[in-house]
């Protein structure tokens, strides 16, 4: 059986309310055997940690404050990260960065927040977790000043262009595969994945959303990861179990907490 790690799902929202235990189990006997469980508030981010202490070397969590509630953000707020932090072990800030799809929260705002969880992962040694979506550009010249300081991250859920790829790939970063490169329409996407060293590949979910061909419109979930890895594989010409040994590798090597 071949080994994966979901790299980023979000099992503390409500889709899985009544049957976490058994989406974790399907997960666990499909060959997923860690997952990490992203925050994205701080409630969310306090109800991962609580979750890894319930599955503890199964679920890890992250600390982050999502573009879409950056107009949440106070000096209250900024404390309670802090003492979070303080209180829970966790493997990776964010997901933070830029979303203009919807611009829930004004951009200038997003910025902010996006360069405050920046100053986290540096400080704290951690890794980013950066969502971008409809702002390559900003996106971009946000991470060009990241060159050379070290840092390490993924872009989470990847479906940007060119100039966002080879920038992520120009500082270091991991780009991440979500059920987005199953889809029938998500050929550029695709193409980019296909030109990604595989050295520089994770694979996620992103459940319960982008649940991939053939469960589109279903509540994804992490075992579904495999069909991600399984696509990986037909457009790299790659065995599945070369490519779930690759991702599994890249993923331990940038969120060297899941480590044991």
């Amino acid at each position: 059986m071949v080994q994966l790690i979901d790299s980023h799902c979000h099992l503390d929202f409500p889709q899985y309310a009544k049957d976490l235990e058994a989406v974790i189990e399907r997960a666990l006997k499909g060959g997923v055997y860690k997952m990490v469980s992203v925050g994205i508030d701080e409630e969310s981010s306090r109800r991962a940690g609580e979750l890894s202490a319930r599955f503890p070397s199964i679920v890890y969590p992250t600390l982050g404050l999502h573009p879409h509630d950056a107009k949440r953000f106070s000096p209250s707020l900024k404390a309670h990260l802090y003492k979070l932090l303080d209180q829970l072990q966790f493997v990776a800030i964010g997901e933070t960065g830029l979303d203009y799809a919807k611009e829930y929260s004004p951009k200038d705002l997003q910025k902010k927040v996006f360069l405050f969880q920046i100053e986290l992962s540096l400080t704290t040694g951690l890794p980013l977790i950066v969502h971008t979506r409809d702002a390559d550009d900003d996106t971009v010249d946000i991470l060009k000043d990241l060159a050379g300081t070290g840092i390490k991250g993924v872009i989470h859920c990847f479906s940007g262009g060119r100039r966002l790829f080879e920038t992520a790939l120009d500082i270091g970063f991991y780009i991440s595969c979500s059920g987005i490169v199953t889809f029938k329409g998500a050929s550029k996407v695709q193409g980019l994945i296909k030109e990604c060293p595989i050295d520089r590949l994770l694979v996620e979910t992103d459940s319960p959303f982008l649940a991939p061909v053939p469960f589109r419109r279903k509540t994804n979930e992490p075992l579904y990861v495999r069909y991600v890895a399984e696509e990986v594989a037909r457009l790299k010409s790659m065995d599945l179990k070369e490519v779930a040994s690759c991702t599994t590798r890249n993923a331990l090597a940038l969120f060297d907490r899941l480590n044991p």
